[in-house]
């Protein structure tokens, strides 16, 4: 691969980012990726960095002293029936330059993000515009526009529909299929955004932003290899898989990676005691230290079944409530924790009442907790319908908190079933009950052998879950753009 001599300048548009807001995994990927990517640098030897900036809105949850600083930018956004004023304040964080963008309409906002998505298509599409705006006011020029789902999604669309790029290359990061942007049609219309002219695209796509985005940038990006190719079947392609396998040319796979200083029992300030692969007893220590928290019997010997995950049928939480049942005479405890759908709460809730002397259902968000969850637990669970990366297994792992996961998206990359001398957990083929059973019991029929389960503790512990892999496949996937010839409008 030729080398660069300049910077990569990359202007990242996401919803979320941490330090500043986090509300799901999106959150982590955009604010450790950039990082990543800014520390990165190019291969062959080459001293060039990548220039990266990131773009979100100015949730109301974001702390106000951002706003010390004067605007780097105010402008208004026309539509049909309204001028949107809008400001940009810039600040730092590790070293990158994030752009926070304020609106009115971003600040009338209760939430990040609603259930009932009508209730923000005009944020969602006011703030992809007003970010895609914001390079005429700023003295940076971008070489790639890298968009995030169907939240910003239609940036690329509007970037790729103007006569001379702004600009010259984008990509898209795909982080869940399903979620489209439906019902953005008056929004669109309020902006008077055309539909895509695209005639691969089905008609009914032609008019959500995903799909509008999906059909204007030069590389989609799947946060998983084995996502990349389920997106291009009709199980997991949610209408989509025909033009995503016909374009299947751009489409590639690059996991996601975790934060490897947050996430390090050896160092972690949350947990009791801290540990590593060498020390594995005192993982036992913050088991006892769990069970004793919540209430539980404190007993080393039984197996401690954790799973902490947004509480949705996706996630497979009623196949993980089921399963506890079957499992019949296993000794077990468990403890879920997450929020989100109401009646599978109820669900977790009815099993605490009938498995009182064993399972605690935590609904609720707890960072911390989540943290002393991984450092207790023996077994992690993760019974997903699809999952196109996932984080909590590589977490887990990182603990030596052995995931039992179906064999899908991104768990499929990430946990090694077999052969033995090489395991990090267990893989189960399907997503019911039946299988999920199984692969748990073949996991507990293990776990009482100390010297199988912790040559699996070892092997999970030990692999490389950092962005450092993810940032230079991506840097790889920017060289490639920028070297490549540019044809008719700038794509390639």
């Amino acid at each position: 691969m030729k080398a660069f001599n300049n910077s990569i300048q990359v202007f990242f548009l996401a919803y979320e980012a941490v330090p500043f807001i986090k509300v799901g995994g999106l959150g982590d990927v955009a604010g450790a990726l950039p990082l990543a990517l800014s520390q990165i640098r190019a291969p062959e030897g080459n001293s060039s960095r990548i220039d990266i900036r990131v773009a979100i809105p100015y949730h109301p949850q974001i702390d106000q002293n951002y706003k010390k600083s004067a605007p780097v930018a105010t402008y208004s956004i026309q539509s049909k029936s309204a001028a949107f004023p809008v400001k940009v304040f810039s600040t730092q964080s590790g070293g990158v330059t994030f752009f926070l963008v304020d609106t009115e309409i971003i600040h009338r906002s209760a939430s990040v993000y609603n259930h009932d998505t009508s209730n923000d298509l005009l944020k969602y599409s006011l703030f992809s515009i007003a970010s895609l705006r914001l390079l005429d006011f700023i003295n940076w020029k971008p070489d790639i526009l890298h968009v995030n789902d169907w939240h910003t999604a239609l940036a690329a669309y509007l970037n790729a529909q103007r006569g001379i790029l702004k600009v010259p290359f984008s990509v898209l990061t795909l982080h869940n299929l399903p979620f489209m942007g439906a019902g953005t049609e008056s929004s669109l219309d309020e902006f008077q955004i055309s539909p895509s002219p695209d005639p691969d695209l089905p008609i009914w796509a032609r008019e959500h932003p995903l799909p509008m985005g999906l059909s204007s940038v030069d590389r989609i990006v799947s946060v998983s290899p084995q996502y990349a190719q389920e997106i291009q079947t009709p199980k997991f392609g949610c209408g989509l898989n025909g033009y995503l396998k016909k374009n299947r040319d751009k489409i590639t796979g690059i996991l996601n990676g975790i934060d490897t200083n947050l996430w390090n029992p050896s160092r972690d300030p949350v947990i009791s005691y801290r540990y590593d692969s060498d020390s594995l007893q005192e993982k036992v220590k913050n088991k006892l230290t769990l069970q004793q928290e919540l209430n539980l019997p404190v007993n080393e010997k039984l197996p401690l079944l954790i799973l902490v995950s947004r509480i949705d049928i996706q996630k497979g939480i009623d196949i993980a409530l089921q399963t506890l049942q079957a499992l019949g005479d296993n000794t077990w405890q468990a403890i879920f924790l997450g929020s989100g759908d109401q009646q599978l709460e109820k669900l977790c809730l009815k099993l605490e009442k009938k498995f009182h002397k064993r399972f605690r259902a935590c609904l609720k968000f707890d960072s911390d907790l989540s943290h002393r969850m991984y450092a207790g637990g023996d077994i992690l669970l993760m019974p997903s319908r699809y999952e196109p990366c996932g984080l909590s297994q590589m977490i887990a792992m990182r603990y030596g908190c052995i995931p039992v996961a179906t064999s899908t998206g991104g768990l499929k990359n990430t946990i090694v079933s077999k052969p033995r001398k090489f395991k990090t957990g267990y893989l189960v083929r399907y997503p019911d009950v039946t299988n999920f059973t199984d692969g748990l019991v073949s996991a507990l029929q293990d776990f009482p052998n100390k010297n199988r389960w912790e040559q699996i503790q070892n092997n999970a512990m030990q692999v490389d879950f950092s962005w450092n892999k993810s940032a230079f496949e991506y840097t790889r996937l920017y060289l490639s753009l920028i070297n490549s010839k540019k044809v008719g409008n700038g794509r390639t």
